[in-house]
């Protein structure tokens, strides 16, 4: 009774998933997820001029995270990239706002192509950064470039001993992977999200919200129609990811176990939708390997030179 954050069981709870795979994946084939013409043209021009790539990296920061990003990118130079072929993948770097000498000094210093964010041209909901809808745009966008993807949070760090080949055979056999909390879900979503995808939050109570912060995805049909596309979807539709105002849902004092005490915009939505759909099996979504990457928040380094 005393633990207002892990996952539970709901043993009132009068729904229950579908048992059938077909149906459950049919839920998010529904009209309210599939993207339009022109919001597939909004996405798509931001990985314009991006040549396709085996594998594709990609981060993206503004100024606030700049000295965690040279910490990222020293990161992958030791421990990631000098275990890959050069021709085998590309490092992309997402401007969020960085000042103009932060950027010269990412574009001399990263060994990846810096691309600009420019989020004047999607819905104005999505100019708040801390809402992140540009995270799911980004990876929409890079996903059909690729045979596999990874999405990286200034704050991750990647283990010495990292098994690339493991690393990516999971990735493909499971089609994503990503870092788990410890934290139930419908605590970190208010119920607007939940009303948007049509599932109750007493569902929800047993899985943890999943950390898109770091994110890996194979490209293939079913990812990018039945996951990713609706995962934009909620990104464009302000009552879903950006319902609340993120400067004051930002922060979860876990006082108690209730619906929405706080709210995580693209976390939240991104487990609704994977758990609606994985059930039971929402376990192989999580990496599980020991040498999964870590998050380490305020681990800055003034790796860039002038």
């Amino acid at each position: 009774m005393n633990n207002t954050r892990g996952a539970c069981v709901d043993t009132s709870c009068p729904h229950r998933f579908p048992s059938s795979v077909k149906a459950r994946v049919r839920q998010l084939l529904a009209p309210r997820f599939r993207l339009t013409p022109e919001q597939l043209d909004m996405v798509s021009e931001l990985a314009k001029g991006v040549v396709p790539k085996k594998y594709i990296f990609v981060t993206a920061a503004s100024s606030n995270h700049y000295n965690e990003s040279q910490a990222l990118v020293f990161n992958l130079k030791h421990f990631v990239f000098n275990k890959l072929p050069k021709d085998s993948y590309s490092f992309l770097y997402f401007d969020l706002g960085l000042k103009p000498v932060e950027r010269r000094r990412v574009e001399k210093n990263c060994g990846c192509t810096v691309m600009s964010m420019n989020l004047k041209a999607f819905p104005k909901h999505t100019w708040k950064l801390m809402c992140y809808a540009w995270k799911p745009f980004i990876i929409r966008a890079l996903l059909p470039k690729t045979d596999v993807l990874v999405y990286m949070d200034a704050s991750v760090r990647f283990r010495a001993d990292l098994d690339l080949d493991a690393f990516f055979a999971t990735a493909r056999r499971r089609g994503a992977q990503f870092l788990a909390s410890l934290d139930s879900i419908p605590n970190h979503t208010v119920m607007s999200t939940f009303r948007f995808y049509q599932e109750p939050p007493c569902l929800f109570w047993p899985f943890p919200e999943l950390l898109a912060g770091f994110s890996v995805f194979h490209n293939e049909p079913f990812m990018t129609r039945v996951v990713v596309d609706p995962w934009v979807s909620c990104a464009f539709n302000m009552t879903c990811m950006c319902p609340v105002d993120p400067h004051a849902f930002r922060l979860c004092p876990h006082t108690e176990r209730r619906v929405g005490v706080c709210h995580r915009f693209d976390l939240s939505s991104l487990t609704l939708q994977m758990a609606s759909l994985y059930g039971a099996k929402f376990g192989q979504l999580v990496i599980q390997d020991r040498t999964r990457p870590r998050i380490r928040r305020d681990d800055r380094m003034g790796y860039f030179t002038d």
